[in-house]
């Protein structure tokens, strides 16, 4: 029942319970270019919400999503966005209860929007305790490097990103 046009890269996380969240990139819902959408069902296939707008930034585009549901019923969305100042991407995320509730007023950048190269393809994992990693590829020349980011609960950066592979040629 999406409104808007071309849904692509759909993204699934599941809970113990059964419990899903399905989230995706269309074009038009947010007031400019992509966002990203999610739908929350429960445990028997019933829709929680209706479409829930996950990006609070609406300029220029958002993609790419992921998706991570954690123990304690946390749902954690990661995504890529363009800025309009600037033409290198960035990582971005917003946490959500099993309802549909953002957990956050606004999406939490993950990289540094100062840096001046792409950031892309992120992931998410939630610990027992909500603690939260993000990873993402880093353009570097012409190669990516591969960062992990930790979080504590609720969503504090825990020390800085984490070089985990550096310069695989091609992207990962």
């Amino acid at each position: 029942t999406s409104t808007g046009a071309s849904p692509t890269t759909p993204v699934v996380a599941i809970d113990a319970s059964g419990a899903f969240v399905v989230a995706w990139s269309s074009t038009g819902q947010d007031g400019n270019g992509k966002g990203i959408q999610a739908r929350f069902y429960d445990a028997s296939g019933n829709a929680v919400t209706g479409e829930v707008r996950v990006n609070t930034t609406t300029g220029r585009d958002q993609f790419d999503p992921a998706i991570a549901i954690g123990s304690g019923g946390d749902v954690v969305f990661t995504w890529t966005t363009t800025y309009p100042l600037k033409s290198t991407t960035d990582i971005s995320y917003r946490r959500f209860d099993l309802s549909g509730s953002a957990q956050d007023a606004l999406e939490v950048p993950v990289t540094n929007a100062l840096q001046f190269v792409d950031h892309s393809k992120s992931s998410v994992a939630i610990g027992s305790g909500g603690q939260m990693v993000v990873t993402w590829q880093q353009a570097n020349g012409g190669n990516w490097d591969v960062y992990a980011q930790r979080y504590g609960s609720p969503g504090s950066a825990t020390g800085g990103a984490i070089l985990v592979t550096p310069s695989v040629v091609g992207g990962t």
